[in-house]
């Protein structure tokens, strides 16, 4: 999807390139999986290589984000998938370093992330609201206004985000990265092999996932905190990269990728509807009202919406229990509990 918004990077280019430096002995990582990760690997190697490589992939798609973020979707998707997977990777050693140092990453990532995600909901929404244009829904009029909005909304987004990076979000990124890695070195918390890490890892957020999984989904917010550790689940599985064969967790990815998309698509449902009634308001609110038959328009759609969004939830609810992967969480099939780190 690209848009028409114009943006002068190059001073913020130039700054992110500064800030990429001081993780450049480390390989980005941009893939689902780490290469180079196996269960013999000294685990103080492979705390080193994946957040290293994660870090350095999130700073080194800032450029790309700044140059063409304002007209394409993807740069700012590909940064906001880079920031969880590296957070993932901070959390397989986050116990055994100085709460400080970690924190101060992941805060660094979590401002990133947030900024980038604001973006990514416009594109989704208004890919969505474009297409129902396209596909002439009978209430296209009104959907292609709500879809200014979005896109007018995504501008003012992207805007945010680029200027969060130009007040330092890449630089307190990068420098943090390099202390926390810097710290890494010959830690006598850090002894051992990789491989029983990496197996406490996923089966720590197993646990977390089943914890979410017992509460009452019929709530939506309780549905939304599964989807978010079935996320977390996802992006630690990649952080162990050739482990995750070793220890069992491959098939629960496969899993995790179908279960990812089918709470996704409620998610997706539930924040149209919540726009489609934003601009609603807006539109009925402001100096030049829209006309009463766009204004109709627009609320019956986001009433349809809302009822799509609960159709959706429902079904999943109903879903959930018996699909393979609650099974697999429930009897933790996938690799036998390990030595907690």
């Amino acid at each position: 999807m690209c848009y028409a918004i114009p943006l002068s990077a190059a001073r913020m280019m130039s700054d992110a390139t500064g800030a990429l430096m001081d993780l450049k002995p480390y390989k980005p990582m941009l893939g689902r999986t780490i290469d180079g990760l196996e269960s013999s690997t000294p685990l103080t190697d492979a705390a080193r290589l994946a957040v290293g490589g994660r870090l350095s992939a999130v700073n080194g798609l800032i450029p790309h984000v700044l140059e063409h973020g304002a007209d394409e979707a993807r740069p700012v998707h590909r940064l906001r998938v880079a920031t969880r997977r590296a957070s993932a990777a901070v959390a397989l050693v986050a116990d055994r370093l100085p709460g400080k140092r970690v924190k101060a990453v992941t805060r660094a990532l979590r401002r990133l992330r947030r900024s980038a995600a604001r973006v990514r909901a416009a594109d989704v929404h208004a890919e969505m609201l474009l297409g129902r244009v396209a596909a002439a829904d009978p209430r296209a009029p009104a959907l292609a206004l709500a879809a200014g909005l979005t896109l007018a909304e995504r501008a003012e987004a992207f805007d945010r985000l680029r200027r969060s990076i130009e007040d330092g979000a890449g630089d307190d990124l990068a420098g943090a990265g390099r202390r926390l890695l810097d710290l890494m070195r010959d830690r006598p918390s850090l002894g051992g092999e990789f491989g029983p890490a990496a197996r406490a890892a996923v089966t720590d957020q197993m646990g977390r996932a089943r914890a979410a999984a017992r509460e009452d989904l019929r709530e939506p917010d309780r549905l939304h905190g599964l989807r978010i550790e079935l996320k977390r689940l996802r992006y630690t599985i990649e952080a162990v990269g050739a482990v995750a064969d070793e220890i069992g967790a491959r098939p629960l990815y496969a899993l995790l990728i179908d279960a990812q998309d089918r709470f996704g698509a409620v998610n997706d449902a539930v924040e149209l509807a919540h726009r489609l009634a934003g601009a609603h308001e807006r539109l009925a609110s402001g100096p030049a009202p829209a006309p009463p038959s766009v204004l109709e328009s627009l609320a019956d759609a986001a009433r349809d919406e809302e009822a799509q969004a609960r159709a959706l939830h429902e079904s999943l609810t109903r879903w959930w229990p018996a699909s393979a992967l609650a099974g697999a969480l429930r009897d933790a099939g996938c690799a036998p509990p390990g030595a907690r780190r």
